[in-house]
């Protein structure tokens, strides 16, 4: 059985210490989703939101994208 790769603890303790990172969020649009995107967002992440259907409210920033896509 491969060994599972170590996570800083800095990183699993608080979403902060993935300030500057980049992340994709499927299902953006949904409940669980938009919840995410907004705790990422506030922490410092930069975020590409992608939904089926029209993307989020949000407008696009230099932080922010929403995406019309199908990734199954």
């Amino acid at each position: 059985m491969a060994k599972r790769p170590r996570i800083p603890r800095s990183v699993r303790a608080s979403p902060t210490g993935l300030k500057g990172a980049v992340a994709i969020v499927t299902g953006a649009r949904g409940g669980l989703g938009r919840a995410i995107v907004a705790r990422l967002l506030s922490s410092g992440v930069r975020v590409a939101a992608l939904d089926l259907k029209a993307p989020l409210d949000r407008r696009r920033s230099s932080n922010f994208m929403a995406i019309r896509a199908d990734v199954t």
